[in-house]
C-alpha cells in the first residue's frame, strides 16, 4: 500500500467534523491518514469501484483502530451522494488511469459544500511526443492527461481559486516526461471568483511512490449499481456518511 504520487493531507487542511470523500481510494491509505489528522471526528468516505482494493481497505482501516471511515463501491462519474454534502474532495492518483475526467470533476463539484475544497494529485504527461516516436507514445504517455487538460477541464467543472504545482520528474522517453501535479481548488460562490495561477501560497508536494496496484485501462470501469462495502460505522462525533 503506497500514498499514490503526493501527500494530500497537509494540503487538505482537514479539521475534526469535517466531511471528506476520496475518489478513486484504492487501499485507502489517504483515507487513514485524513481520519487521522481529524483524530477520527470527522467523516470520510472512500469510493472506487474495485471490489478487491475495498477489501484490503477496509481490512486497512479494521487494523489501524480508524473510527470514521465508510467505503462506497460506486463509480467516481456517478456519485451516490446528494449535493453539498462533503467539505473535501481529493484524489489521489487516479484520474489518470480514467478515460474521460470531465463527468468525474462535475460529480466533485456537486458533492461538494458551497467553499469546499478539492485537492487533486496525478500523474501528468509534460513535453511533446515526437511526430513518428510512436513507442515512447504507447509505452509511457498513452492515457496520461496533461497540465493544459486539467487547466481547461477543471473551471469547465466550476472550480475556482485554482492553483498548480508540478513535481520532479518520474520516468522520461526521449522529450517527453511523466511528472506528478498537485491542483487545489474551491467551491466558491457566484461572484467570489478568484483568480487561477501556479502554486500561489501552497505547500510544497510532498512526493512518495506511484499506487501499483491498479489495472492498466480505466479501472473504475463501468457504472454498476453503488452499495456500501461493509457494515456502517459512525466517528465519535456521530457522523455517518450521506446517504442519497
Amino acid at each position: 500500500m503506497s500514498l499514490g504520487c503526493a501527500n494530500l493531507v497537509p494540503v487538505a487542511a482537514l479539521k475534526p467534523g469535517d466531511k471528506a470523500i476520496d475518489l478513486g481510494c484504492g487501499g485507502g491509505i489517504d483515507c487513514l491518514l485524513a481520519d487521522r489528522e481529524m483524530r477520527g471526528q470527522g467523516l470520510v468516505v472512500g469510493v472506487d469501484v474495485l471490489l478487491p482494493l475495498l477489501r484490503r481497505a477496509r481490512q486497512n482501516a479494521r487494523l489501524a483502530g480508524a473510527r470514521g471511515i465508510r467505503f462506497v463501491v460506486a463509480d467516481v462519474r456517478e456519485l451516490p451522494f446528494p449535493s453539498g454534502v462533503f467539505d473535501v474532495a481529493f484524489s489521489n492518483n487516479a484520474f489518470n488511469l480514467l478515460e474521460s475526467r470531465l463527468p468525474a470533476l462535475c460529480e466533485a463539484y456537486r458533492v461538494l459544500r458551497c467553499g469546499g475544497r478539492l485537492v487533486l494529485a496525478d500523474t501528468v504527461a509534460t513535453g511533446r511526443v515526437a511526430r513518428g516516436d510512436a513507442k515512447a507514445e504507447l509505452d509511457a504517455w498513452a492515457g496520461l492527461p496533461t497540465v493544459e487538460e486539467y487547466e481547461r477541464l477543471l473551471p469547465q467543472a466550476g472550480f475556482t481559486a485554482l492553483a498548480f504545482q508540478l513535481g520532479p520528474v518520474q520516468r522520461q522517453s526521449g522529450a517527453v516526461q511523466a511528472r506528478p501535479l498537485l491542483v487545489t481548488g474551491r467551491k466558491l460562490p457566484v461572484g467570489r471568483r478568484a483568480p487561477s495561477g501556479r502554486g500561489q501560497g501552497r505547500p510544497e508536494l510532498s512526493l512518495v511512490g506511484r499506487r501499483d496496484t491498479r489495472p492498466p485501462g480505466d479501472s473504475f470501469g463501468s457504472h454498476s449499481e453503488a452499495r456500501e462495502f461493509g457494515p456502517p460505522s459512525r466517528s465519535s462525533s456521530g457522523s455517518s456518511v450521506p446517504q442519497g
